[in-house]
């Protein structure tokens, strides 16, 4: 792991609002951000992720877990104790500009469904921004999320923490 300013350089992808949206087709949907709570990226320590090196040329990916959080009470370390979530779509949508609004997308550009352990690595995109989904099945006890960052020839250096809220139940 690399160090960023003597912090464990962690990408966390922290919810504390819930927005419920599931999975219910493969079709790329725009209007999907509207429905879900936009979450910031931030380092282990809580601080904005580090910004990408020089340039935006070449290709890059993303890796890490999603995870929901801890049940109220519990003791230790939340990434080693936290459930995973499996079954999660990840989606990456470029960044093509903004509105007042948020941002317009470009298509579908890379997507992969985590594993037994929450695990993804997102296929290799096009260096820039992107919006990237994270779309819980309507079966699912969590929501999903999204957020704004910068994918490069380093990023996946950086391993991801995405943490689900519980889904809201009627």
């Amino acid at each position: 792991m690399r160090s960023h300013k003597g912090l464990m350089a962690i990408v966390a992808v922290s919810l504390l609002a819930a927005a419920c949206t599931v999975v219910t087709e493969y079709e790329p949907q725009e209007e999907m951000l509207a429905t879900l709570t936009e979450a910031t990226p931030q380092d282990s320590a809580g601080n904005p992720a580090p910004p990408p090196p020089g340039g935006t040329e070449g290709t890059g990916y993303i890796r890490g877990v999603v995870r929901g959080a801890n049940p109220p009470g519990a003791v230790g370390d939340t990434l080693t104790t936290s459930p995973r979530i499996a079954r999660v779509f990840v989606r990456a949508y470029r960044i093509t500009g903004y509105t007042r609004i948020g941002p317009e997308l470009g298509p579908l550009a890379a997507e992969v469904v985590t594993n037994a352990q929450g695990e993804f690595t997102l296929p290799a995109v096009r260096s820039g921004n992107y919006a990237v989904a994270f779309l819980t099945l309507a079966s699912s006890d969590y929501s999903g999320t999204w957020v704004t960052a910068p994918i490069h020839a380093t990023s996946h250096e950086y391993r991801w923490w995405v943490t689900l809220p519980r889904a809201v139940t009627p």
